[in-house]
C-alpha cells in the first residue's frame, strides 16, 4: 500500500476486520441513560419470522363448550374458531458507517485501525438502539403506511376515558381513530377481548412539580395512586418476590410499569414521604433498589417527556405492560444484517460504506393483560 490503498485492499481490509467485532454492541455514549424496551427484548430474545408480515397468533376468546353435564346426558360437538393471526408489515431499521482510504494511510498501526473502524460501528448500532427505544414508545404514521410502522407500545395499549376494558381502538401520531389493532377489529361481535384496560386519575402532576400544594400532598396524590391500584388489580398484574426473578426468560420479571419524567418525580417523592412516616399505604417503596409499586418496577420513560399527547398517550400516562405477552419479531435473515463494504461512487471512490440493516416488528398477543392509566 506505499503509493496508495486501491479500492479492492480498502474493501479486503475492511472485510478482515469485521470478524472481529462483537455483534449488538451498544457501547458508545448512549442518548438515554437507559433503554428498557431495548433490554427487554435482548434478554427474552427475538423471535424469527418470515413472509411478507410479521405476525403472532392471538387466543381471541374461550371457547364456550365447557358445560356441566350428566350421566347419559346427550351432548353437541361444535368447533369455534377462538384463534385470530395479529399481523404487522415489516417495520425496516437501517444504518450504516464509513471508512476513508485516506484513513488507513494515516493510521499504519493495524491495531489503530481495528480501534477506530470499531468505534464507528459501535456508534452506528447506538444509533439504531436509540431509534429502536423511541420507536416503541410510538404509535403508528398511519394506518395506511405501506412501509410498516413500528408497532410501539402506545399503539398496542391505548388510552380510555374511564375505567374498563376501553382500549379498544387506537390512534395514529395524528391522532385520527384506528378500530382494526394489529389487523384484529375489537369492536367486532367475538372480539370483545381484545381490549386493554383504562383507567383515569384528576392531574395534579403538573401543580406538584410547580410546588402548589391545593390542600394536602396526601390528598393531591390520592387519585393517581387509586388509579394505579385499580389498573394493578384489574389486569392481575404480578411482581418479582424475589432478586432471581429479575432475571432473563423469568415470567415474574417482565412486569413493568412505565411513566414520564414528571410523574416518575411525584411518585418518588410519595416513596419518600412514606419512608418518613406519611402514611400512604404497603403498595410504595423500593425493590431491589429500584423505585416499585406492590413491588413491581416502574421505569422512566423520557420519551413520553416528548411524545405525550393529551389524544394518542393521555396527559402524564402510565403503561402497566406485561412483556410476557409482547413479541419482538425479526424477519430471518435480515437480523442485524452487516453488508459487505461498497465503495461510494459519489466519494470519487474514496470512502467506503458498511451497511446495516433489521427488518422487526413489535407484537402483543393478548392485550387485555395490559394497561393505561392518564391524568383527566
Amino acid at each position: 500500500m506505499a503509493n496508495g490503498t486501491p479500492d479492492s485492499e480498502l474493501l479486503d481490509l475492511i472485510n478482515a476486520t469485521l470478524p472481529w467485532f462483537d455483534k449488538l454492541s451498544f457501547g458508545a455514549p448512549q442518548k438515554y441513560t437507559n433503554y428498557p424496551i431495548l433490554n427487554k427484548v435482548l434478554n427474552n430474545g427475538l423471535t424469527l419470522g418470515g413472509g411478507k408480515y410479521a405476525q403472532v397468533q392471538v387466543v381471541i376468546k374461550p371457547s364456550g363448550q365447557a358445560q356441566f353435564t350428566q350421566m347419559y346426558a346427550t351432548k353437541t360437538y361444535n368447533q369455534v374458531d377462538t384463534i385470530k393471526i395479529a399481523t404487522a408489515p415489516w417495520a425496516r431499521l437501517t444504518t450504516h458507517w464509513l471508512w476513508d482510504r485516506r484513513e488507513t494511510l494515516e493510521n499504519r498501526d493495524a491495531q489503530q485501525i481495528v480501534d477506530i473502524m470499531k468505534t464507528r460501528r459501535i456508534a452506528s448500532q447506538s444509533d439504531m438502539a436509540n431509534k429502536f427505544e423511541e420507536a416503541a414508545w410510538q404509535t403508528i404514521v398511519t394506518e395506511a403506511d405501506e412501509f410498516g410502522s413500528f408497532r410501539g407500545i402506545p399503539y398496542w395499549i391505548s388510552k380510555g376515558t374511564s375505567g374498563g376494558y376501553n382500549g379498544v381502538s387506537t390512534r395514529d401520531r395524528a391522532g385520527t381513530a384506528i378500530t382494526t389493532v394489529g389487523a384484529i377489529n375489537g369492536n367486532t361481535a367475538g372480539n370483545e377481548y381484545w381490549a386493554n384496560y383504562t383507567q383515569t386519575y384528576t392531574n395534579k402532576i403538573d401543580d406538584l412539580i410547580a410546588g402548589t400544594v391545593a390542600t394536602s400532598f396526601i390528598d393531591d396524590v390520592n387519585s393517581m395512586l387509586a388509579g394505579m391500584s385499580t389498573v394493578y388489580i384489574m389486569t392481575n398484574f404480578r411482581a418479582p418476590r424475589t432478586v432471581e426473578d429479575l432475571a432473563a426468560h423469568n415470567p415474574l420479571g417482565n412486569y413493568t410499569i412505565y411513566m414520564d419524567s414528571q410523574t416518575n418525580i411525584v411518585y418518588d417523592m410519595c416513596v419518600r414521604r412514606h419512608n418518613i412516616g406519611q402514611a400512604f399505604g404497603y403498595d410504595l417503596g423500593k425493590f431491589n433498589g429500584q423505585t416499585a409499586f406492590n413491588g413491581t418496577p416502574i421505569e422512566r420513560v423520557p420519551q413520553l417527556d416528548t411524545y405525550v399527547d393529551a389524544t394518542i398517550t393521555g396527559l402524564h400516562p402510565m403503561y402497566f405492560v406485561n412483556h410476557n405477552e409482547f413479541k419482538a419479531i425479526v424477519l430471518r435473515g435480515d437480523e442485524f444484517y452487516e453488508h459487505s463494504p461498497i465503495i461510494l461512487p459519489e466519494s470519487g471512490g474514496n470512502v467506503a460504506a458498511v451497511n446495516v440493516d433489521l427488518s422487526c416488528q413489535f407484537l402483543c398477543k393478548d392485550r387485555r393483560t395490559q394497561g393505561h392509566l392518564c391524568a383527566a
